[in-house]
């Protein structure tokens, strides 16, 4: 994760920069701000969606079975 950062910050100041091109009344100073605001939100939001998924299935999964399979009643011997 202490990698990540770097990495997607580099990704979206070279598309901000990119941007810049495009619409040239952007300046540095607004890119910066928003690339590392970008980078945050998805280190938090990548891992975030693993951890969840990780949790979430195997619960599901869990629910599952335990609707499929029927319940049966223990039954006392003479009465039913």
């Amino acid at each position: 994760m202490v990698h990540a950062v770097p990495a997607s910050l580099a990704l979206f100041l070279g598309l901000g920069l990119v941007l810049r091109m495009s619409y040239p009344w952007l300046s540095f100073d607004d890119i910066y701000p928003a690339s590392v605001w970008a980078s945050v939100l998805i280190c938090a939001v990548v891992p975030e969606y693993f951890i969840m998924q990780r949790m979430l299935v195997p619960l599901a999964r869990r629910r599952q079975r335990r609707e499929a399979t029927p319940s049966i009643r223990p039954t006392v011997a003479g009465s039913a």
